[in-house]
C-alpha cells in the first residue's frame, strides 16, 4: 500500500519506512481510515486537543466496530554527548498515541509498568493502588487515582486482562472521565502500535 498522506517532512527515511511498515500491518488486522483534520472539527475538538502542530497524521480504526484513533505526532528528539544537550544530534522522530472514548467514568486514572524505583520505595510511601487477587498485575504495573475506590471497581478484570496484554510494551495510560489516552514511550513501532491500537479499540468497549 502507498503511504497515507502524513506529514513526514523533516523524518528520515527509516521512520517514513517504519510509518509505512505500520500502516500496512494496522490495514491487515483492521479497518482503517486517514482522518481529515479540516473536515473533522469534531474529533479535532474532542480528542485533538493539545496535539495540534505535532500532529503527522491521524487514523481511525475500526476493530469490529470497536473504535479509537491513532495520532502519530513529530516529537523533537534531543540527543547529548558526554551528558550535554547536543544539536547535531537533535531531530525530529515519530511516536504514537491512542485515544478512545470510554463508555464508563473512570475519574482520573494514571496506568504504567513500574520501575525499580517503584518498587523500593512503594513499602515506604504507598501511593500506588493495590488490586486483590491480581498480584502479578500489582507486581508489574503502577496504578494512581484521584478517586482510588472508583478506580479500585472499574479496573476489574477485563481491564486488568488487557493492561497485562500491554506489560511488555514502553507505553503509560492517562484516563480522564472517560477519554483514554495511551503514549507509547518509544518512537514508532509497527508492533508496538498494533498492540495500542488493540487495546484502546477493546477499552472502548468495555
Amino acid at each position: 500500500m502507498r503511504l497515507p498522506p502524513f506529514d513526514t517532512y523533516g523524518i528520515d527515511d527509516e521512520q517514513v519506512l517504519c510509518l509505512k511498515e505500520t500502516c500496512e500491518m494496522l490495514s491487515e488486522k483492521y479497518r482503517t481510515q486517514v482522518v481529515n483534520l479540516h473536515q473533522r472539527k469534531d474529533l479535532v475538538n474532542a480528542y485533538l486537543k493539545g496535539f495540534e502542530g505535532n500532529i503527522a497524521g491521524v487514523l481511525l480504526i475500526d476493530n469490529q466496530f470497536k473504535q479509537c484513533l491513532l495520532v502519530i505526532l513529530k516529537v523533537m528528539f534531543q540527543g547529548s554527548r558526554l551528558f550535554m544537550p547536543n544539536p547535531e544530534l537533535r531531530h525530529n522522530t515519530l511516536r504514537v498515541v491512542a485515544l478512545a472514548r470510554l463508555k464508563r467514568n473512570f475519574g482520573t486514572v494514571f496506568i504504567r509498568r513500574k520501575t525499580l524505583t517503584d518498587r523500593l520505595l512503594n513499602p515506604f510511601l504507598p501511593v500506588a493502588l493495590n488490586f486483590k487477587g491480581f498480584k502479578s498485575f500489582n507486581r508489574q504495573f503502577y496504578v494512581t487515582s484521584d478517586d482510588p475506590e472508583r478506580a479500585l471497581q472499574v479496573i476489574d478484570a477485563r481491564v486488568i486482562e488487557l493492561l497485562m496484554n500491554l506489560c511488555k510494551q514502553d507505553f503509560a495510560v492517562n484516563i480522564t472521565g472517560r477519554q483514554l489516552v495511551v503514549e507509547g514511550l518509544i518512537m514508532l513501532d509497527p508492533a508496538q502500535t498494533l498492540k495500542l491500537a488493540e487495546f484502546a479499540s477493546c477499552m472502548a468497549a468495555v
